[in-house]
């Protein structure tokens, strides 16, 4: 099966490196993509080791300050919610969650925001799997 891990920022996204080391053990084909916070907690080089293919950190080519194209095409976070046929968010901040909830109200600032738009939109992903993170205090008990 074909995953697209999508790593949100906080302490827990060295779990995602878990994560996607277990999915690639059980034979599934992972692709990261992280956003700019997750990138403060855990580096791209680890996920491009343990998937052996390449990490999208941003929804612009060269988004990386290199000035290289990084991603190969400015769009390339719809190519990969179109190839995967399961997308799983772990860990999803609340500022995730809340993108996720308002996708049609704004623009998305970030490739896993983008991500999951486009998954939904156009992909129809049958699994979705968002695995919320912090503190449980953050999060109101109605919706």
């Amino acid at each position: 099966m074909k995953v697209a891990l999508g790593v949100g920022g906080g302490i827990a996204a060295y779990k995602a490196a878990e994560l996607a080391r277990a999915l690639g053990e059980r034979g599934c084909a992972v692709e990261v993509v992280m956003t700019d916070a997750a990138r403060e907690f855990i580096q791209p080089l680890t996920f491009a080791s343990l998937t052996g293919r390449k990490v999208i950190t941003g929804l612009w080519a060269g988004q990386d300050g290199s000035g290289e194209s990084v991603l190969g095409s400015a769009v390339e976070h719809i190519r990969v919610a179109q190839d995967n046929e399961m997308l799983v968010v772990a860990p999803a901040t609340a500022n995730l969650i809340a993108s996720f909830a308002h996708h049609r109200k704004r623009f998305p600032d970030n490739a896993v925001p983008g991500l999951h738009r486009h998954g939904c939109a156009c992909a129809g992903h049958e699994h979705e799997y968002v695995a919320a993170s912090g503190n449980t205090g953050k999060y109101p008990e109605t919706a």
